[in-house]
């Protein structure tokens, strides 16, 4: 039989266990190798590109994909940012191309966390750390480096325009400290 104080730190334990699996977090504080990246990529391409081309029809300076319970449908919705009249105006739009959509459930059944686009880089977040640690891919049009925040590591991949990404904020610090 087991002491009390056994059985109290057990379920603690397995409290923090479920605690970290509903929040999303494995417990792993490495983000995955560029191997991973690349299969994830090559598994999931034709529905990045559909992203991809779906957004390249919007003009805005920048936008983010965010699943929404909210709109009738849980559809997903755009957060986009333009510039006008020396004001940032901020809004969202539905979005109602049933392709899109298709393949945002299935990014987001594969793992892919947020989907941002700026600085003329579309930026696909499929594993997030425990501390401000982002890797996925990544895409801009005109071939150059991929300008994301924080970025520590990038490599292109086999197709042109894409990229796979580290972002971590902490040793980017160290790094620029100098």
């Amino acid at each position: 039989m087991m002491k009390p104080s056994v059985k109290c730190a057990a379920a603690i334990i397995l409290l923090l266990h479920i605690l970290l699996l509903l929040s999303g977090c494995s417990g792993r504080n490495t983000p995955p190798t560029g191997q991973e990246v690349t299969v994830w990529f090559q598994n999931n391409e034709e529905d990045l590109n559909t992203v991809r081309d779906y957004l390249a029809t919007l003009d805005f300076d920048s936008m983010d994909i965010k699943y929404s319970k909210m709109i009738v449908g849980n559809t997903y919705i755009i957060g986009y940012t333009y510039i006008g009249e020396s004001q940032l105006n901020k809004t969202r739009l539905p979005i109602r191309e049933d392709a899109v959509l298709l393949a945002l459930r299935s990014l987001r059944k594969a793992g892919c966390k947020n989907i941002y686009y700026s600085r003329n880089t579309l930026q696909y977040c499929i594993w997030r750390g425990t501390s401000s640690i982002d890797c996925g891919v990544a895409y801009r049009a005109d071939g150059q480096m991929p300008d994301i925040a924080y970025l520590t590591q990038c490599e292109p991949l086999e197709v042109d325009g894409w990229y796979w990404y580290v972002a971590d904020f902490e040793e980017w610090r160290v790094q620029n400290a100098k």
